[in-house]
């Protein structure tokens, strides 16, 4: 049988992503990519393996670009499902950060320091269903974001306004 909810992990940075028979089994720990990677297996049925999902290789190769860069309308159109690509502003105290282009040595080393997460255009029955018992859902029919970040420690679903508080989205694909 399919696995049928999202996993609920405590957040480490390098666990992640995994295996395909992994996912099935209970997830202790794990990261943005393995976040990522477990939505599109529970919600679309698809297996994405670490070089699918890991950058650059992930960013430049896997899907479709719906959107290339932050304006205000970022969120306008995107599908449940968009894999959002981010750069940290903040850190989980709250300090700002500069993690843009320009910090890093090279393009490869920026697109490597990118957080990944998943939009969900509105919390229906069909998500509501597949979220972990122990998250508790922001407003219902309204736009959220599901991701582990070291913010929370864990996997989680944020409101659009609180992901905007800690990221700037600098990119969203479409992966299935």
């Amino acid at each position: 049988m399919p696995k049928q909810r999202l996993s609920f992990f405590a957040y480490q940075f390098d666990k992640g992503p995994v295996l395909e028979a992994a996912l099935s089994a209970p997830i202790a720990k794990g990261n943005c990519r393995l976040a990522a990677q477990d939505f599109l297996f529970v919600f679309a049925g698809r297996y994405f393996n670490e070089s699918e999902l890991l950058n650059p290789g992930g960013y430049l190769t896997t899907g479709t670009f719906l959107k290339q860069a932050y304006a205000p309308d970022f969120f306008e159109g995107l599908p449940t499902g968009a894999v959002l690509y981010a750069e940290s502003i903040r850190t989980k105290n709250g300090v700002e950060v500069d993690k843009s282009p320009s910090r890093f040595a090279t393009r490869d080393d920026y697109l490597i320091s990118l957080h990944t997460a998943v939009f969900i255009r509105e919390l229906d029955d069909r998500i509501l269903k597949i979220l972990p018992a122990n998250v508790v859902p922001v407003a219902t029919n309204q736009p959220a974001i599901w991701h582990a970040t070291v913010v929370e420690g864990a996997t989680c679903l944020w409101t659009i306004e609180k992901f905007l508080e800690f990221y700037k989205p600098v990119a969203a694909k479409l992966f299935v």
